[in-house]
């Protein structure tokens, strides 16, 4: 009798804060789950978009022999110094034939640098060991002594995986060339998307930007694609070059 009088007067006051409690709880769970799907989303549209830029660059190579300058100026149009400087600026989408700049997911410009030894149109002789009477020949043979230079200082440079400085112990690395993305939030609080060393880079003129492989957190959400010295020689060196390109257009390999 008196459980059906108390069903009858409704919830008590303790058990209405239990069920408020679980609401409040169930509503903030999903706010997490709809943050994280938000920030998968976000990294995997600003994969495909810096996979976009590696292929432009890429047929810009093929048909040019050096890497596209950035762009300094926000035009589109590449910026390329005389000598040569290590810089990040906007991807040149006009130079490369591009309608549209290539931005985030949110809409703001992905940052790219070259290394500037490949920027100049190399001018040293064909080397004998790669294919006869092709002007790549002149870009492998300019990459080839870069990387005969090793770790350069003041190069633009790729900071070690478990953190740290760009330096010449700790294993930094110069890249070819590199792209970098600003996160969806501040994640640093730093009052900038970009975090870390990206920042500095980007905002400051500096020549150090973070791992590939630096894993996101709550104090980094910045994303990082490198292609190395190493790597591009392989890539574009190591096959003939009508062998390359027709499997480039044909897969859009990147």
């Amino acid at each position: 009798m008196c459980g059906g009088l108390r069903a009858a007067r409704g919830l008590t006051t303790l058990e209405l804060a239990m069920v408020l409690l679980v609401m409040s709880l169930t509503v903030g769970l999903g706010g997490v789950v709809a943050t994280t799907a938000v920030s998968r989303a976000t990294s995997a549209d600003n994969t495909r978009q810096m996979a976009l830029m590696a292929a432009q660059t890429q047929r810009f190579i093929i048909a040019n022999n050096r890497l596209p300058c950035p762009d300094t100026s926000g035009d589109g149009q590449e910026n390329c110094a005389t000598p040569a400087t290590p810089q990040l600026g906007q991807f040149p989408f006009r130079t490369l034939g591009l309608g549209a700049a290539i931005t985030d997911a949110s809409g703001e410009p992905i940052f790219y640098a070259a290394n500037p030894a490949l920027q100049a149109p190399p001018n040293v002789s064909l080397a004998s060991w790669d294919y006869p009477s092709g002007a790549l020949d002149r870009f492998c043979q300019a990459l080839r002594q870069r990387l005969g230079q090793g770790f350069v200082t003041d190069d633009l440079a790729v900071a070690p995986l478990g953190g740290g400085s760009c330096g010449a112990s700790n294993g930094a690395f110069n890249p070819a060339v590199v792209f970098v993305s600003a996160g969806a939030a501040d994640a640093d609080g730093s009052s900038d998307r970009f975090d870390g060393l990206n920042r500095t880079a980007v905002r400051h003129g500096g020549l150090c930007v973070e791992n590939p492989g630096r894993a996101q957190s709550g104090r980094y959400d910045d994303q990082v694609r490198a292609l190395g010295l190493s790597a591009l020689n392989g890539l574009m060196c190591l096959q003939g070059r009508d062998v390359f390109a027709d499997g480039l257009n044909s897969s859009g390999a990147n």
